[in-house]
Formats: C-alpha cells, structure tokens, sequence
C-alpha cells in the first residue's frame, strides 16, 4: 500500500525534492503539495497522511490558527509522523522539529528511513507515481512507460526532460489505470542534486538576511546539534548553552544595533552566554563591515561562537587567556583548560553535520593552529579564523573589564590584540576597530 506524505511549504523546489529522493527505488510514495495555510488546511481535512512535513516558509493566506487546527484534528484522527523545520513544531511532543539550517537532504533522509523505505541498487529504471508529476511544471526527467513483451520489459518513451507538463496528460493517464511511470536512475539522482543547490542557494539569501537572524538560527542550530549529536557532552554544556540561546533570543528582540549591543549585553545575564552572544554579534558586524556577502560565513562563525567553551566548566575558567593564570589550578584541570579547544574540535569532528570550517575556527580560537594553550603571538589558517579570534578575545576583556570596573576602554583592548597578531591584515583591523570601538580606525 502507498505511504502519502503531505509537503506543507511554499519552497516548490523542497517538495520536487522530497518526491523525487522518496521515490528512489521500489518505493511507493505519493506526496502532495501545499504552499499556503488555506492549500494545507484543505488537504490536512480530506486526507489520510502517513508523514507531514512543515517548512519554515508557508505562505500566509488566511489565520495560522486554521492549520493550526487542521494539523490537531489529522493527527487526532490519522496519527501521522510530523517533520519540519516550522518554528511551530519546536519543543512539541508530536513532531520531530530540524533547524533550518540542517541540511536538507539529511531531513529527507530521516523521513525514508522513518517511512521505511529502502534504495534500489544496480537499476537502470525506477518507477515514480505519475500523480507526484502534478507538483511540477515541467518533467523533472524523460518519462518511460513500461510494457511486457512476451517474457521481457520495454521501456517506451513518453515524455522528455524539461518538456512542459499538461495536466490532461497525467490525467490521460490516470484514466487509463497507468499509476506510474519510470525514469532513469541516473537522471532522477542529478535532478535531486540540482534541486537541493536551489535550496541551498534560497537559504543563504533568506534566512542569513541580517546579523540578528543570522546569529539567532545560528544559535538555535549549534544548540540542536549539541542535544541530538549523541556526543559525549555533559549535561551542564547542555544547559549552559540552552540558556545560552534562550537568552540571546530575547536579546535580539530589543537590541538598538550594532552601536549599543556592546551595552546591552552588559544589563544581566550569565557571563557564559554574555561571552558566546558578543562574540557572535561582533563577528557578524565585522563581516558587514567587511561586505562579505557570502551569507554562510554569518553561521559558521556564530556556530563556533556556541561550540568554543563545551569543555570549559566555571566562568573562571572561561576568563583565562594566558599560562600564568594556569597555575591556580591543578594539573588535570591546567591540561583540559590549556587544550580545551584541540578537544573541542576531536570531539565535534564526530559528527558530520558540522562544518570543516567551523571545526578549524574552534581549533584555533586562541591564535594557536594545534589548539593548545594561549600563545603570544597569534596565528590563523584563514581570514574567518582570524576574525573569529579578534572577536572572541575582545569579547573576553570587555565584559573582563566592565564587570570589574564598570566601564570599558575599548581603544586599549585594540591595542592589546593588534600586538599580538601575526599577520596584520589591515582590511580586517580596520572592520574590527570600527566594530569595537565605533569609531573609523586611522
């Protein structure tokens, strides 16, 4: 029997691609499609769904509360799996909530195995439901209709890739009991690769639109990862950087912008998560300053701003920056403080949802390539790196600073930092004082 799986997004392209890498193989999936509340309301009322998944994005032709209560009244009745990456769905018993900045293809991944389904190896043909075409505007790859020859199989060609779909065409053939039609397997996997760099490209421009945004999903994102990573992380990392980000949320909702966010960071609040949002902000700010408009780089660098302390214990621990203070700690914890960010990378490495880059950008969070200790002079492999230091040792002494003297001089933490760069690039000086200080570096 058909698993039917309802898409409930205005991304055509999630759902092209959903349809497409469900139906890899002998599996029998038939998706619909909804792009709005009032598409999705309709559907959730007259239709038994075995998976439903909620994008972030679904257009807003009517009440939010009428899906709300669609979806209620269809789980109640048909008890379906729930996915997504809806801000709805988080922390609700019911659904399985991703960030959206988890790869997508990892979702859909999720969802067939959930459904359990199973790939196809050594085909040339797999066979695709011809009611899953009405999502498309045009054939996502050349149509075959399979036929039996006496004992063989012929594959009769029906319709070209990129033809324009006509709707009496797939209903011809629904008349005509013809419930599937067959595409090659290679052409199928580079229609789902095209789909997903759409996706990716959407995303980039989308959610990273601004600083605030970028380092709450950032945030959001770093923290579902720590939770569901299965790594060996404590239970207090788990809670500190919950806090972490529960508090930085309410934070962007009142903050007056980059000139003020130094301050407002100061009003309250654990020094833990005063430390990861400062530090993620300025790196944000720092890239606009830059106008780098390579979005990406917003999230990995508020990511590694989230991973950076999972192996530091006490605030006071946070706070060291040099061997010296080392001292005043025993010998297991000197070594575990001194090469925290080596073991932060070793352990974050076992898990490939996470960046290269951002793994690289924990590593050398100090200005030492190995990860180990608190150097002098500091190095970086890449600009990111070096933008990530700058930010995190500035963050370091300004709330140092201000939380013991209640006021900051900006111009001498500066100074501090440009000594001890290896390599001066003055592009990122620049940015990084304007940012710092507010004022234009001369």
């Amino acid at each position: 029997m058909a698993k039917k799986v309802l898409f409930i997004s205005s991304e055509l392209a999630l759902y092209q691609m959903g349809t497409i890498f469900l139906n890899f193989g002998d599996n029998d999936c038939i998706c619909h499609f909804a792009c709005s509340i009032t598409q999705a309301s309709e559907k959730l009322g007259s239709n038994h769904y075995d998976l439903i998944f909620m994008g972030h994005k679904i257009t807003l032709d009517a009440d939010v509360c009428n899906l709300n209560e669609a979806l209620k009244e269809n789980i109640m009745k048909c008890d379906p799996l729930v996915f997504g990456t809806n801000k709805s769905l988080l922390n609700q018993d019911f659904a399985r909530y991703y960030s959206a900045l988890i790869p997508i293809t990892k979702i859909i991944l999720d969802i067939f195995k959930e459904l359990g389904f199973k790939h196809s190896e050594s085909v040339d043909y797999i066979p695709f439901p011809v009611e899953g075409l009405k999502g498309f505007t045009e054939f996502p790859f050349d149509c075959f209709l399979k036929i039996k020859k006496g004992d063989k199989y012929n594959y009769l060609h029906l319709f070209r890739l990129r033809e324009l779909i006509e709707n009496e065409d797939i209903d011809k053939l629904l008349s005509k009991g013809a419930k599937e039609i067959y595409a090659s397997f290679d052409q199928m996997k580079k229609r789902v690769a095209e789909l997903e760099k759409v996706l990716k490209k959407d995303l980039s421009t989308d959610l990273m639109s601004n600083p605030e945004e970028a380092h709450v999903m950032a945030a959001q994102y770093s923290f579902d990862i720590l939770k569901e990573s299965g790594l060996d992380i404590s239970q207090e990392v788990f809670k500190r950087n919950e806090d972490a980000y529960l508090s930085t949320k309410e934070l962007i909702k009142i903050s007056p912008g980059k000139n003020e966010f130094k301050k407002l960071l100061n009003t309250g609040g654990e020094f833990y998560y005063k430390h990861v949002s400062m530090t993620s902000l300025m790196c944000c700010y720092i890239l606009d300053e830059l106008s780098i408009k390579d979005r990406s780089y917003r999230y990995k660098l508020c990511n590694a701003a989230y991973f950076q302390n999972i192996y530091l214990n006490e605030d006071i621990e946070l706070k060291i920056d040099n061997h010296g203070e080392l001292l005043n700690f025993n010998e297991e914890d000197q070594k575990r403080i001194s090469h925290h960010a080596l073991m932060a990378f070793e352990l974050l490495s076992k898990n490939p949802l996470i960046d290269s880059d951002v793994l690289r950008i924990v590593r050398e969070q100090h200005g030492d390539k190995r990860g180990v200790g608190f150097p002098n002079v500091m190095t970086s492999t890449n600009k990111i790196s070096l933008i990530f230091q700058l930010a995190t040792t500035f963050s370091l002494h300004y709330l140092i600073q201000y939380e013991d003297f209640g006021q900051v001089d900006a111009q001498v933490i500066f100074n501090q930092i440009s000594k001890k760069l290896e390599s001066k690039d003055r592009l990122i000086l620049e940015s990084f004082y304007k940012v710092a200080t507010g004022e234009e570096f001369s």
